[in-house]
């Protein structure tokens, strides 16, 4: 009997990785582009977007709705009829 619903994706683990992979590009901006501490309008758009991603993660809830089986592909002789 196949499952109901998909495992549950655990949102403050996203958020955690989401803020880990955002801080190493922040990083390597940091070192490798600007030399320092990026212009503010760099930083911002970071924080604005990262924060936005967060808000959204956090009032996302997982879809538990029907589970249904895919559709069989269909062979060339039913293609016929």
């Amino acid at each position: 009997m196949p499952a109901t619903s998909g495992p549950a994706m655990n949102p403050r683990r996203v958020i955690f990785w989401m803020t880990v992979g955002v801080a190493i590009v922040l990083g390597w901006l940091m070192i490798v582009v600007f030399k320092g501490f990026p212009p503010w309008p760099v930083a911002a758009c970071f924080v604005l977007s990262h924060g936005f991603f967060c808000v959204m993660m956090l009032c996302v809830r997982p879809y538990l709705g029907p589970y249904s089986q895919p559709m069989v592909e269909r062979t060339v002789k039913e293609w016929e009829s």
